[in-house]
C-alpha cells in the first residue's frame, strides 16, 4: 500500500513550496517576538540570580584543587558567594518574574 503518490507532471509546487517557507518565516518571528515581549516584561535572567564572577561553591573548590587559587583567595571568593546568596535569600522575590515552569 503507498502512502503517498506521486505528484502529477503538471502541477506547479512552487506555491506550495512558498506558502510553506511563509508560514516556517512568522512562526520564527512570532517565536522572536515572544522571547523579546518575555525579557522586556520580566528583565533579563542574568546578572542578579548568578553566583559573583558565575562561580558556584563546587566550582570553586574545584578551582583550589586544581592549584588555580589559593587557599586564602578561595576562602574570600567563598565569602563572596555565601554573602550573594544570603542577600538573595533575604530579599523580597520579584513580583514581574514568571513563576518557574517545572
Amino acid at each position: 500500500m503507498r502512502l503517498m503518490s506521486p505528484m502529477p507532471a503538471d502541477v506547479d509546487a512552487t506555491p506550495i513550496i512558498f506558502g510553506c517557507a511563509i508560514v516556517v518565516g512568522l512562526v520564527l518571528l512570532a517565536a522572536f517576538g515572544v522571547m523579546r515581549l518575555r525579557k522586556r516584561l520580566w528583565g533579563d535572567d542574568s546578572g542578579e540570580e548568578g553566583s559573583p564572577d558565575g562561580f558556584t561553591l563546587g566550582e570553586l573548590r574545584q578551582l583550589r584543587q586544581n592549584g588555580h587559587l589559593t587557599a586564602e583567595e578561595f576562602e574570600k571568593a567563598r565569602a563572596m558567594v555565601l554573602a550573594a546568596t544570603q542577600r538573595r535569600a533575604n530579599s523580597p522575590p520579584n513580583p514581574k518574574k514568571p513563576p518557574d515552569a517545572a
